[in-house]
């Protein structure tokens, strides 16, 4: 049989159950939840600082108009100041992800997991090695029992064991409800 034929079957065989599914978005939701907190601090202290560097960048052109600088000095100025308009830009975007987004990244996870087998045969040799390597780390090896791999940590082996520390991380029975199937 072929081994790529082999090695995509292998791929399809490696998807997560329904149920860890569910685990890992709202493992997601609540690590978002956290960050959103600490990034709202964050995104306060940029725009904060974006406001002090227009209110710079006014005084600049007023000093310019007045002619209390030279054109060099306005122009440097207008530079350095640009610059880190954008750099205090970039933290506020970077500070704010929309828990939207962090479900369009999961959906996009989600179909990627489940469809990998199929991204693999589709992919250019230069992508199905980044896919290979992504999944299985420690290089793969192939017998005739099948595909081995020295490292059992793959990237579907390590969601299912976060998945399993979040089981182990409720509380007993009884005290919430139970996760919808």
């Amino acid at each position: 049989m072929d081994l790529e034929i082999l090695f995509q079957d292998l791929l399809a065989s490696m998807k997560l159950r329904p149920e860890l599914r569910k685990l890992i978005r709202e493992a997601v939701r609540i690590a978002w939840e956290k960050k959103k907190a600490v990034n709202e601090d964050v995104l306060s202290a940029a725009r904060k600082r974006v406001g002090a560097l227009q209110a710079k960048r006014e005084k600049v052109i007023e000093a310019w108009i007045d002619k209390r600088i030279s054109k060099d000095i306005y122009d440097d100025q207008m530079r350095k100041v640009g610059n880190e308009l954008e750099a205090a830009g970039l933290e506020e975007g970077e500070a704010f992800i929309d828990l939207a987004e962090a479900e369009l990244l999961l959906d996009f996870a989600d179909w990627m997991l489940e469809n990998a087998s199929g991204v693999w045969a589709s992919a250019s040799f230069d992508s199905k090695q980044r896919i290979q390597r992504s999944v299985f780390p420690g290089g793969l090896t192939v017998s005739k029992e099948g595909f081995g791999t020295p490292e059992i940590a793959s990237l579907f082996m390590e969601l299912e064991k976060k998945t399993s520390e979040l089981y182990s991380m409720a509380s007993p029975g009884g005290f919430e409800p139970p996760l919808p199937p």
